[in-house]
């Protein structure tokens, strides 16, 4: 989108520096949450053994880096947060550094993270999940500013079917059942 070679990207958080070449749905001049495409929550996973915390506001114990999905919007939290963090290119490779003892933690996507619990428990069965959420983020299809520029009407219609979508019976119904 940066770059001019993709017209969009979806489930992109709001980010200020995005949106220097971004263009979020809003309405009254505020982001518009009716025409998201995902809410989703970032957690903390370590060791079950693991004495790092997390209360909402501040890390304990941490000695080594926290894993994260390179150029996720975790990563300037984590380090707002006073984590040294690593990324990765993908949540395997993030739990392979936890498993290993790279990291004393990491940070994903809860449903990316707990498919690998579910469907490789002898190599995750130690994984954990902290009760208490790093962050909730709210994801959109963020145009690129050509795009909006050229496409304005297009763009609108794009985010009002979103909406339309996602405030359906069928939509309610399929996010109660993963609630």
């Amino acid at each position: 989108v940066r770059s001019g070679e993709a017209d969009g990207a979806f489930n992109s958080s709001y980010r200020p520096e995005r949106a220097l070449y971004g263009v979020y749905p809003t309405k009254d001049g505020e982001l518009d949450p009716a025409r998201a495409t995902l809410n989703y929550t970032y957690w903390l996973y370590t060791g079950s053994g693991s004495r790092v915390s997390w209360d909402g506001v501040s890390f304990g114990g941490l000695v080594r880096p926290v894993g994260a999905e390179r150029s996720a919007a975790i990563v300037p939290e984590l380090k707002k947060r006073g984590a040294e963090v690593i990324e990765a290119e993908t949540y395997e490779e993030m739990l392979r550094m936890l498993a290993e003892g790279e990291v004393d933690a990491v940070a994903g996507f809860e449903g990316n993270v707990d498919i690998f619990l579910r469907t490789a428990p002898q190599h995750y069965r130690d994984v954990v999940r902290h009760p208490v959420p790093l962050v909730r983020k709210t994801g959109y299809l963020m145009f690129s500013k050509h795009f909006y520029a050229r496409e304005r009407e297009r763009a609108e219609r794009i985010w009002d079917a979103i909406a339309q979508v996602w405030s359906s019976p069928v939509a309610t119904e399929i996010r109660r059942n993963y609630e």
